[in-house]
């Protein structure tokens, strides 16, 4: 398993990744495994109830649920804040969900940091926990792309060309231009 994230006392907490193995040819696997974060023993972390959720903008409001006060404390959360979220591939939070956040402050106002909606057993839901699934359109431009530079590759005649066009490529450096 390859666990990685970030590390909270003793324990760390992150999503089970899929782990990457050889198989005999020498090509990279990825093995999917599955996905569970539980937040109960991280101390820092607190909960509260999502009060409202604008989808459009990416910001609502949490009620802290040890909050006793009569005028209780609208925490902020935006969706840069969420836990999963990515560039292209957005979190929307449901009103009325539980939350766990670490609280923190911005602009001298309090802020919900590393929010996730959770279940009663503090699991984070799975769409914090996600792998953002590329559209299938890149892929078989992709793949066009690729198979034009190995129709050059065959007319090429320079034997050190040749290799180095084959080095471009490989898995490797186009894991590593993606």
């Amino acid at each position: 398993m390859v666990h990685r994230g970030h590390r909270f006392g003793a324990k760390v907490y992150a999503a089970l990744l899929p782990e990457e193995k050889k198989d005999g040819d020498g090509e990279t696997v990825v093995e999917e495994l599955p996905r569970f974060l539980n937040v109960k023993d991280d101390a820092r972390r607190t909960t509260g109830r999502l009060e409202s959720w604008d989808s459009e903008r990416g910001f609502g409001f949490i009620i802290e649920e040890n909050d006793t006060s009569e005028m209780p404390v609208n925490i902020f959360v935006h969706r840069t804040n969420l836990m999963g979220g990515a560039p292209g591939f957005p979190v929307d939070l449901q009103q009325g969900r539980r939350i766990s956040f670490l609280p923190g402050f911005q602009d001298g106002r309090p802020r919900a940091m590393s929010a996730a909606m959770i279940d009663d057993e503090y699991n984070v839901d799975h769409v914090h926990l996600r792998k953002p699934k590329k559209p299938k359109g890149n892929e078989a431009l992709k793949e066009k792309k690729l198979a034009r530079v190995r129709e050059e590759i065959a007319r090429e005649d320079h034997p050190l060309s040749k290799s180095f066009l084959q080095f471009l490529v490989t898995t490797e450096v186009q894991a590593v231009v993606q």
